[in-house]
């Protein structure tokens, strides 16, 4: 009976122990997170513009927080607007703008628009984000495949379709 309370006692003192030392681990790490935003307090420039698209129907976007990859590059800050007005921010993706086929704005009705931006989803294949815009606001925001290349008459019937991949396979082991 002895021993199976020094056991529990033992196991209690170690859990409590490690409970301790994350919690100052955890604590450190906020006092060193909070210095280094002290340090960059006013020198963050997020709304830089460094990329900047013209599109049909007065659409304009804007994109900053350039990220060089060498092969390509992202933009954390995106920007919509129409006729000067701001209708959409998004900081949450990395927006790309390397393939010429985006952005894209199609007219879908009277004063109806879809517009599609490529998003980098490393390590996936890139999809498109499409916005659903009417009367100047956004109503939805939804997905679609990136695709490989301009429309063209893929199955003979007179009009142009878009073709796109959902996503690719990876090669495993040694490449040559």
């Amino acid at each position: 009976m002895k021993t199976r309370f020094y056991i529990l006692l033992v196991l209690v003192l170690s859990l409590n122990a490690c409970k301790t030392r994350s919690k100052q681990v955890i604590n450190a790490k906020v006092t060193e997170l909070k210095k280094d935003s002290l340090l960059k307090i006013g020198t963050l420039k997020e709304k830089e513009i460094v990329k900047s698209f013209d599109l049909d129907f007065k659409f304009k976007v804007n994109a900053g927080q350039e990220e060089d990859f060498q092969t390509f590059k992202t933009y954390s800050y995106f920007e919509l607007s129409k006729s000067g007005k701001i209708i959409y921010v998004d900081k949450s993706l990395e927006y790309e703008f390397g393939n010429k086929l985006y952005p894209m704005v199609i007219q879908t009705g009277q004063n109806k628009f879809e517009l599609l931006v490529e998003i980098n989803d490393r390590p996936s294949i890139n999809y498109i984000k499409i916005f659903i815009i009417k009367d100047d606001k956004v109503l939805k925001i939804d997905t679609l495949p990136a695709f490989i290349s301009k429309p063209s008459d893929l199955n003979n019937d007179g009009t142009k379709e878009y073709a796109g991949l959902l996503d690719h396979g990876e090669i495993w082991g040694k490449q040559k």
